[in-house]
C-alpha cells in the first residue's frame, strides 16, 4: 500500500494551512496519508526535525511518498540524503522548498549549513517535483527555482500564492492532486 506523508515548516503544525484538507482528499482515494509533527515549529532545532522524521516514518520503500512545504523540505532532504545509499522511495513534491540561506530568516541556516547530496537524492526519487509561487515573500522564488535545477525536477511555476499558507488562502491546495496523481503513477 502506498503511504503519503506531510511535512510542515517553521512556525506551523500538521492543523494548519492546507495539511489537513490534502490528508482527507488522499484517505478519500485510498491512500495512507500521515502528517509529521516536526518538534518546536517556532524555534526549530534541525537534529531533533531529522529524529522527528527517523521516529515516524517506519518504512522508506517505493511505496513510500512526501509532500513537504518549506523548511520541511530541506529537512526532508537531508534526512533522505542521510539514508543508506540503496534506498528507494516512490517520489517527493516539495512546495516553497529552498536548500539555500534564507536573507530573512537567518535563525533557519543551520538547516542549510550542509547541502544534501543532489545525485544520491536522485537516485533515491525517481519523481522529484517542485511547485512555487513568483510572488513569495518568504521563500524567494529564485531559491525554489535553483533547488528545482539542482534535484533536475519537475518545476512548477505559479504566478500567485506567495507561501501558500492559510494567509495566503491557501487552506486547500488543489493545484496538488495533478502533480500528486502523476507522482503516485510514476514508473
Amino acid at each position: 500500500m502506498k503511504t503519503l506523508y506531510i511535512l510542515h515548516g517553521y512556525t506551523a503544525a500538521p492543523d494548519h494551512h492546507w495539511f489537513p484538507w490534502l490528508r482527507n482528499e488522499l484517505k478519500q482515494l485510498g491512500y495512507t496519508a500521515n502528517s509529521i509533527a516536526l518538534p518546536d515549529s517556532h524555534k526549530p532545532v534541525f537534529t531533533e526535525w531529522q529524529s522527528s522524521i527517523a521516529a515516524q516514518v517506519p518504512t522508506l520503500d517505493r511505496n513510500t511518498y512526501f509532500i513537504a512545504h518549506s523548511l520541511g523540505c530541506i529537512t526532508l532532504l537531508r534526512y533522505l540524503a542521510s539514508c543508506p545509499l540503496h534506498t528507494r522511495i516512490g517520489g517527493f513534491i516539495l512546495v516553497s522548498g529552498f536548500s539555500d540561506r534564507l536573507p530573512l530568516h537567518p535563525e533557519l541556516d543551520a538547516f542549510v549549513a550542509e547541502p544534501p547530496d543532489f545525485a544520491k537524492l536522485q537516485a533515491i526519487s525517481p519523481y522529484r517535483s517542485i511547485i512555487a509561487a513568483q510572488d513569495d515573500m518568504i521563500v524567494p522564488f529564485s531559491l525554489s527555482q535553483a533547488l528545482a535545477e539542482q534535484l533536475n525536477a519537475k518545476f512548477i511555476a505559479m504566478e500567485s500564492g506567495n507561501h501558500f499558507m492559510a494567509g495566503d488562502g491557501y487552506t486547500e491546495f488543489p493545484a496538488l492532486m495533478p502533480l500528486l496523481e502523476e507522482m503516485l503513477t510514476f514508473e
